[in-house]
């Protein structure tokens, strides 16, 4: 039998107060009137808290005769002018093995209204589960007890008037009982409330069929009550896996409260999707609950193909839209929602033996890569027609992309997301077989894998409410899918010399002055695959070597780990080292100062042996010691490490060999550094500021190599004249 959702609160205040457990010493209590911000602390465990300054209304400890510690603990949360905004109890009791603390005695394990409505995760039905659900409160009618004394002492009546939604959920771990209860303002969870006034007072949904004008909104706002609860159910279960460190150093940032991100004021009933052709989107596309992210661009909606019941009610609801420039496509995003047929298996299923990104919870995500061929004589796709009658001349005969699908009890949400194969980077395929990789992209599957995978996070973060309108995060900002395995690029020669710059990977990267002779190209290989062009270059003048420099370049369309710090990048900004843009997931772009001797010049130069071969043909030692700076930059495509060595004794006029060489005394960590390090390190330093600048337009591809205005700066301190 279903419970009221009050009945529920009430089972769970007698059953954290009941049961034998072992006494513990009690730690510090939280104190009323204090304000906790990501977590508090009590009963041996951090307890989360969701984002923003929670003001503890009520601490209750309980200890029963047979030793059995409870806590019923009570925050809220307030506007800056002091309006309630949400509320946030705990009832927590350490029950061990106490007859009726089993998950069928919690009436959140019994089922919802709605399939969606609620979830339980039931482990063993004594000791470990885990279950909540959706309902609402009524503040007026509470239990006589002293918390809810305090909290109707606490928050006006007039500020919750009615029912209030809520999520309730109960957790049994490690012989602990835990029922929490989130209380939230109703207009608070719609971004385009006023006050209460746009959102009726029945806030649930009747049921799909409904003809309520609000009825897509009250069911948008249930989902995304929905996503949240998943969330704060995984916090709850976290914090019960057993005595943590201090809630002062949270593992995760707070859970933010529920807001509906879409700006519509008139949400349609899904599953229609609220999308009208002619209507135009960037970074993220609004449709009911969810936020669909877009790859960079203007994303037109060309195409709205709904198909409708007998009813004249949308069963299905079909959205294109396009990127197009100079009359060319260059992307498609095909969006698809409608109802979830429980007796149909759902389409993660049918994909999971090629499914990418598979995420099996209450919500079922994947990913797949997909190419598309487009068709003007297949009446399922439509869009070519469209495009020519908008006056689209290039219309790529295929597209490639990627497919991704979502289901939570109740939609089905498909997203399909492709790019002309020209705009990719990629050439045309000579033929096509329907679910097949064309064999010219196979080069490319390895990245489009890759970059899959990773749209797929920013799909699954839209789909669940951690994403905002406006720019996506910088991991997936600008992420589009390209490949530069197909441009025609020169590569250099041993033996031959450069002035000013010298090319590898397409690029053309910037030599300091005078004349650099290549002498080693040493490929970097994984497992047999080369993943980077690596080449090594010497300057030689009056016998004496002038400074040798390593430019290393990833090969194209790897699958490169942006979401790790790069070794350069692992140091924070000093004088010896700099981060100058640093956005982990985007963009890494560091510089370091090195200092090697002997068996470290040759770890830090591969083929260097080949430079010392040379050295010794003519009749020259190689340097004792090098100042290295090493600049390292990579974004999603690509990663390139530059090195330049100088030896030390080439750095000043004015030092003499032997303390040129001595390593301890460029050290500062073996005290201070004399006057004349100082200013060859000064001296250095200055010079890859000002390099810095060229190597950045190198890996962007911009250096202007007609007018080399590098080739006339070098890090050498000059002699005195006084």
């Amino acid at each position: 039998m279903r419970r009221p959702f009050l009945s529920t609160l009430l089972a769970a205040l007698v059953v954290v107060l009941l049961g034998p457990a072992p006494a513990r010493s009690a730690p510090s209590p939280p104190k009323e009137g204090d304000v906790y911000v990501g977590g508090i602390r009590f009963g041996d465990r951090d307890w989360p808290l969701p984002e923003g300054s929670w003001e503890l209304l009520a601490y209750v400890p309980k200890l029963n005769p047979n030793g059995v510690r409870a806590f019923r603990v009570a925050l809220a949360r307030y506007d800056e002018r002091r309006k309630f905004e949400a509320l946030v109890m705990f009832a927590v009791g350490e029950v061990g093995d106490r007859p009726g603390s089993d998950a069928s005695a919690s009436g959140e394990c019994d089922p919802p209204k709605a399939p969606y409505q609620g979830e339980k995760a039931i482990r063993d039905a004594e000791s470990d589960y885990s279950c909540w659900k959706l309902g609402t409160i009524d503040r007026t009618n509470l239990p006589p007890d002293p918390v809810s004394d305090l909290i109707r002492l606490k928050i006006p009546s007039e500020e919750t008037i009615g029912l209030l939604p809520a999520v309730s959920s109960v957790t049994k771990r490690n012989g602990v009982i835990a029922h929490t209860f989130v209380w939230l303002r109703t207009e608070r969870l719609y971004s385009g409330a006023r006050d209460g006034k746009e959102i009726p007072p029945a806030l649930w949904p009747g049921g799909p069929r409904s003809n309520d004008a609000f009825e897509g909104l009250r069911l948008s706002i249930m989902l995304m009550l929905r996503e949240w609860a998943i969330h704060w159910d995984h916090r709850v279960r976290d914090g019960l896996a057993g005595p943590a460190a201090s809630a002062a150093e949270p593992t995760a940032a707070p859970l933010r409260l529920p807001r509906l991100r879409n700006p519509r004021s008139d949400i349609p009933m899904l599953p229609d999707l609220g999308i009208r052709a002619g209507e135009v989107f960037s970074d993220v596309a609004p449709i009911g609950p969810f936020l669909v992210p877009l790859p960079p661009g203007k994303w037109k909606a060309a195409l709205r193909n709904p198909q409708v019941d007998s009813d004249d009610a949308t069963a299905i609801d079909q959205v294109t839209l396009v990127r197009i420039a100079d009359h060319a496509l260059e992307g498609v995003i095909q969006i698809e929602a409608r109802f979830l047929d429980p007796q149909e298996e759902s389409l993660c299923a049918q994909k999971r033996s090629i499914d990418l990104a598979s995420y099996r919870g209450p919500d079922d995500y994947c990913a797949v890569i997909n190419p598309t061929e487009i068709s003007p004589e297949d009446a399922r796709f439509p869009l070519y027609r469209e495009l020519v009658a908008r006056g689209v001349t290039n219309v790529p005969p295929q597209l490639i992309g990627s497919f991704f699908a979502f289901s939570n009890k109740l939609i089905s949400l498909y997203v399909f997301v492709g790019f002309s194969p020209e705009r990719a980077g990629l050439p045309a395929p000579k033929s096509y077989r329907a679910g097949a990789v064309p064999i010219e992209w196979t080069p490319f599957v390895e990245k489009w894998r890759w970059w899959t995978r990773r749209w797929a996070e920013a799909v699954r973060a839209g789909l669940s409410g951690e994403l905002d309108n406006g720019p996506l995060p910088a991991k997936w900002r600008n992420f589009d899918l390209k490949s530069e395995r197909f441009r025609p690029v020169a590569n250099p020669r041993i033996g031959e010399t450069y002035i000013g710059s010298v090319p590898l990977g397409g690029n053309r990267w910037p030599l300091p002055r005078g004349a650099w002779t290549l002498l080693a190209a040493v490929p970097q290989s994984i497992d047999d695959s080369i993943v980077a062009d690596e080449i090594v270059l010497a300057q030689l003048s009056k016998g004496k070597l002038e400074g040798v420099v390593s430019i290393a370049y990833a090969r194209p369309d790897l699958a490169l780990p942006v979401e790790k710090v790069r070794n350069t990048c692992a140091h924070a900004s000093g004088f010896f080292s700099e981060r100058e843009r640093f956005e982990l997931g985007a963009i890494q772009d560091c510089w370091e100062i090195h200092i090697d001797d002997g068996a470290g010049i040759r770890r830090a130069f591969r083929g260097y042996e080949a430079i010392e071969a040379e050295l010794r043909a003519r009749g020259v030692s190689a340097p004792e010691l090098i100042l290295n700076p090493v600049f390292e930059i990579g974004d999603r495509d690509r990663t390139a490490v530059l090195m330049y060595g100088f030896p030390s004794t080439r750095l000043s006029e004015e030092l003499p060999e032997d303390e040129a060489n001595d390593k301890s005394k460029w050290l500062p960590s073996r005290g201070p550094l004399g006057p004349r390090q100082k200013a060859v390190y000064a001296s250095l330093r200055t010079w890859i500021k000002s390099w810095h600048g060229f190597v950045q337009a190198a890996f962007e591809r911009r250096l202007d190599d007609a007018s080399a205005p590098w080739a006339r700066l070098h890090p050498r301190v000059r002699r005195s004249k006084h």
